[in-house]
């Protein structure tokens, strides 16, 4: 936001799991909560198991090895439609129902509000969705499914909840599972002009010798890195293309993080020193190192924090535990 309505104020800022576009991601939020709430689509601890092995199963070695991170997303191609049960009722742990097949389309599809002024990307399947995480920093668990299976205590139902509540509707006892986000479109309006930073045209900030970081972990299931990504794009495309784009912007994606920090990948890195080098001596942040931390302060493992779209591709030897822990094994490598 300060990018784009004070560019003159800062010469150097960092966007961590931005959330720029509030009626459409809280629109995504109701739409998700709806979904889950519908019959038959609350989900067990064992269902988001068996959706998130699927997806490592199917991506997990595509970014050279098996390290339970999903880090080469562009080929990541899964069809939950495997997982469906005989007939599509639900008939336990080891299957996915209609209804929950439902959730998990509505999870990944993007969706447009406000005749397409507002819109969201919908989530990737990271792999991680069974993370158990608390709080801001949990998988599904925290962000989707809540501790009913059903959603209804998540963080994405209480946000959009509130939205309905107390900004939309403006009645305390409306009821967010049945209210139509489209149906009050100047409450849609004053939201956005409240809280939205959606404008793609970064030129006065470049001009002023600006310097933008946006970083994003795959596993966040608050705010989807798609839309950071779209917003990269747009940034492009608005300030004329990739060579304009890198004088002054670095996008980071950080596998297997969660929302800002927690999960199961390397979620520790120091931005703004990297910032503060680029902004006073002109240097480059290129690629990064991040690192997993331990409770004890001690260091798991690292991971190079490579710019978009590149991922950290192992090239290290095969079978070496050891070496696996070590950035210095990986490339960051741009998807074919």
């Amino acid at each position: 936001m300060a990018a784009q309505r004070e560019p003159y104020l800062f010469d150097g800022i960092i966007a961590r799991a931005p959330a720029y576009d509030w009626p459409g991601f809280t629109g995504a939020f109701n739409r998700n909560a709806k979904a889950i709430a519908a019959p038959g689509a609350a989900f067990t601890s064992a269902k988001v198991a068996l959706l998130a092995k699927a997806v490592r199963d199917a991506c997990d070695a595509k970014d050279g090895i098996v390290d339970g991170l999903v880090s080469n997303q562009s080929a990541c191609v899964v069809d939950p439609s495997v997982l469906r049960c005989p007939a599509g009722a639900d008939t336990g742990d080891t299957c996915l129902s209609d209804a929950q097949l439902a959730v998990v389309n509505t999870w990944t599809t993007p969706v447009s509000f406000g005749n397409g002024a507002y819109k969201y990307q919908g989530w990737a399947l990271s792999g991680n969705e069974d993370d158990l995480g608390v709080g801001f920093g949990g998988g599904w668990n925290s962000w989707l499914t809540g501790s009913t299976g059903n959603g209804s205590d998540s963080l994405q139902f209480l946000l959009q909840d509130a939205t309905v509540k107390y900004y939309l509707a403006r009645d305390s006892k409306a009821n967010s599972l049945v209210y139509n986000w489209d149906s009050n479109q100047q409450g849609l309006f004053t939201l956005a002009a409240l809280n939205s930073a959606t404008n793609a045209d970064l030129r006065p900030f470049m001009s002023n010798g600006g310097k933008l970081m946006l970083w994003h972990g795959t596993n966040d299931m608050a705010l989807s890195h798609r839309a950071t990504t779209a917003y990269y794009e747009s940034v492009k495309t608005a300030v004329g293309g990739q060579s304009a784009l890198d004088k002054f912007v670095r996008y980071y994606q950080a596998p297997g993080v969660n929302h800002c920090a927690g999960g199961p990948g390397a979620d520790s890195v120091n931005l703004v020193t990297a910032l503060d080098k680029w902004v006073t001596q002109g240097i480059d942040p290129g690629q990064l190192t991040a690192s997993k931390i331990k409770a004890d302060g001690s260091v798991a493992f690292t991971r190079p924090l490579c710019q978009y779209p590149q991922y950290p591709r192992y090239t290290g030897p095969a079978n070496d535990v050891n070496a696996a822990k070590l950035a210095a094994n990986y490339t960051c490598t741009t998807p074919s």
